[in-house]
């Protein structure tokens, strides 16, 4: 059903003010209580209300709530990781990973809390950290991907093809990348002498054409998708004949430099389990935060490529899209949260030393060595004062 010319201006000017800017500021919500008076209410629009009311609920609550449960958990995330005995490539990309999800749901809270009461155009110029930060999370899990993928599938040459120095390189590359080229598209397009987000006229085009629609959701979205999906089908499908292979290996490597002290194997032994325990725990996590990932960036994807109402269109459209893109941008920014769950679910050797932080085992540890210090002192006090000298 297609309304009168006053009625599509009216919803036409509400969607641009809703998808085209930033929907997050206190001027597009009084816009929108002016146009449901006179475009949308009455018995006949109740469920296209329905669906209104449901958009800007997710829009204006789901962040905070996001941020106060993520945020904590990637802290904890990073101190269990940090807190094993040694720090692997592999550990130390999910450590990265956790940053940039705490960094993301920060920087989105913060402009977003911002954006209610200011509407500047130099805050527009900020937005590019948000934008900086997911996409460095979405590539992180790439990289830590194609990590397990050759430890699992190609352990032979893991050791040189994986190396701590190579993972520093290819993280801070990545990072300073991924920053100039959100930085200078966000400080570049959007005009700073304008009250509200203004774009200056030569750069509409590619804003529109190029950024919007092409550039930025490859590098956000689709390409951390593909890869992400090609390596975990690979690690899944590999994982059960290279874990054998690697036990293998490894029985083989200790049987060629087996020591004759029975006591020294043993603990070489011990010492490559608990590798295996560790390199087992990481995949499995990754595994899960891939999948994850998959299945709520789907809704992303998707979005991206669907054709904008246009004149068209009628109401029921413009609600659908905006409902449909709010739920794209929760099932986006749940990646950045819940990564957390899925560690302590899963892996219980991370669940393990999770406990071990919130009790505070290294102070009972201290603790606990400082009185067995203090009765084997008296234990020795005793028995020297037992000792009689005459004898």
């Amino acid at each position: 059903m297609l309304y009168s010319q006053d009625s599509y201006h009216q919803v036409r000017t509400w969607s641009k003010i809703i998808v085209k800017c930033n929907k997050r500021s206190h001027v597009c919500l009084q816009r929108l209580e002016k146009l449901e008076t006179t475009t949308l209410l009455g018995t006949k629009y109740k469920k296209m209300k329905t669906m209104e009311d449901v958009a800007i609920g997710i829009e204006n609550y789901y962040l905070y709530v996001l941020a106060s449960i993520g945020i904590p958990a990637n802290i904890f995330t990073i101190l269990t990781i940090l807190s094993l005995q040694s720090i692997s490539p592999a550990s130390f990309l999910v450590v990265i990973l956790a940053a940039s999800d705490g960094c993301a749901l920060i920087s989105k809270v913060t402009i977003y809390h911002l954006q209610r009461f200011s509407r500047g155009g130099a805050l527009c110029k900020l937005e590019f950290l948000t934008v900086f930060c997911t996409m460095m999370a979405n590539w992180i899990l790439v990289y830590i991907c194609f990590e397990r993928f050759i430890s699992v599938c190609f352990p032979m040459k893991r050791l040189y093809l994986v190396t701590k120095r190579r993972t520093y390189i290819i993280v801070a590359s990545t990072a300073a990348f991924l920053f100039v080229a959100t930085a200078a598209t966000y400080i570049t397009v959007w005009d700073s002498h304008t009250l509200r987000c203004g774009m200056y006229e030569e750069y509409i085009w590619y804003w529109y054409h190029i950024w919007v629609k092409y550039l930025g959701p490859s590098m956000a979205v689709y390409l951390p998708f593909m890869l992400i999906l090609i390596f975990t089908v690979a690690i899944i499908r590999a994982l059960k004949i290279a874990s054998r292979e690697l036990r293998n290996l490894f029985k083989r490597s200790l049987s060629m430099r087996r020591s004759p002290n029975d006591k020294t194997f043993s603990f070489n032994e011990r010492n490559i389990a608990e590798s295996e325990k560790l390199e087992r725990m990481i995949t499995w996590m990754m595994i899960l935060a891939a999948i994850f990932f998959l299945i709520f960036s789907l809704p992303a994807c998707v979005f991206f490529n669907l054709p904008e109402p246009g004149p068209e269109s009628d109401v029921k459209s413009f609600t659908r899209y905006m409902l449909f893109e709010q739920i794209q941008h929760l099932c986006l920014d749940l990646t950045h949260t819940l990564n957390f769950f899925l560690y302590v679910v899963t892996a219980k050797r991370f669940r393990k030393q999770l406990v071990e932080i919130l009790v505070c085992k290294t102070a009972r540890e201290y603790w606990r060595k400082k009185r067995d210090e203090s009765a084997a002192k008296e234990s020795q006090h005793t028995n020297v004062t037992d000792v009689d000298p005459e004898k």
